[in-house]
């Protein structure tokens, strides 16, 4: 653990924690992007198929494609937006540190997971960001390039309206 009164050491520690977050929510991003890709490839060739209609085994393998598909979404919207919250603490750590300020106390409430444990508020917190999106989209722009990560949490978002649009296809395809 960092020593708290050093600002030097403090600020090399949130500069490598930042970095870390950062590529792990990058490559969380790409891993999303390619598990979701195969699993549209795999719904496409379903519904495609000459026996989709015929077979149940197809269609109930269909529904659990999409299903998973959705789970999946909604779990990584969650985990990137966990991450993105915290890479934007730790911003405003080394902000902080750089004009002599001290780490904030809900900075250290962060690192000792109280934050984490709260879902009912990470899920307030969560809808009040999208409500944010929709009503001033181009806000969220302004405050990405402030801290260099966008809003990776908005792709798997995206995904969940197409996964439930997957599952209305899905149930009226026969």
């Amino acid at each position: 653990m960092a020593n708290i009164n050093d600002p030097s050491e403090m600020f090399k520690t949130a500069l490598q924690l930042r970095e870390g977050e950062m590529n792990r929510l990058f490559q969380r991003v790409n891993y999303f992007l390619v598990g979701t890709a195969f699993l549209i490839a795999a719904l496409v060739t379903l519904i495609v198929s000459t026996h989709f209609k015929d077979v149940f085994a197809l269609q109930l393998f269909a529904y659990l494609l999409t299903s998973v598909g959705l789970g999946l979404s909604v779990l990584f919207t969650f985990s990137n937006y966990i991450n993105d919250r915290l890479i934007r603490i730790i911003w405003e750590l080394i902000k902080n540190i750089e004009v002599g300020k001290g780490p904030e106390s809900s900075v250290i409430t962060w690192f000792h997971g109280e934050v984490e444990n709260d879902i009912k508020s990470l899920i307030i917190k969560l809808i009040h960001d999208l409500c944010v999106v929709f009503t001033h989209p181009f806000s969220i722009v302004k405050n990405s390039k402030s801290v260099s990560v966008p809003y990776t949490w908005l792709i798997p978002f995206g995904f969940v309206f197409f996964w439930i649009g997957a599952i209305i296809i899905v149930s009226f395809v026969r």
